[in-house]
């Protein structure tokens, strides 16, 4: 088999896979059903931490969640889901929400899309901690 026909063949059978992927619905990111989901998935992250408390955002692809003494969010990466406790450092105001800046450097920015109500009750919830 000549190498350009080989070639084809792999990038064909890859964009294949990802069409047939992409049309079973298996790359939409993940969605919390509800709180509880958002709290399973904070406390498989954070086990030494148990919530007390969350709040969903308006896509309901990120959660804030409470705990004794803190503060922390769960969000969406993909079809799984990452954690992170929440530091000094407050989140800033967007067109559409919040931005959550982490001090480690293996994270991104976040960006939690949020209703003008959910929007008050995040803030509140963060100024309690």
């Amino acid at each position: 088999m000549t190498l350009p026909v080989l070639l084809a063949l792999v990038v064909g059978g890859i964009a294949g896979i990802a069409a047939i992927l992409h049309l079973m619905g298996l790359t939409t990111p993940y969605r919390f059903s509800n709180g509880h989901d958002a709290i399973s998935a904070w406390e498989r992250e954070v086990p030494e931490r148990p919530a007390t408390g969350f709040h969903l955002s308006s896509d309901s692809r990120a959660s804030l969640v409470t705990f004794e003494g803190g503060v922390g969010i769960v969000w969406s990466f993909g079809g799984d889901t990452v954690a992170r406790l929440l530091g000094d450092t407050p989140p800033q105001k967007t067109q559409n929400g919040l931005r959550f800046d982490f001090p480690d450097f293996g994270s991104s920015a976040l960006k939690v899309r949020l209703k003008e109500t959910d929007l008050d009750i995040w803030m509140k919830a963060l100024e309690a901690q």
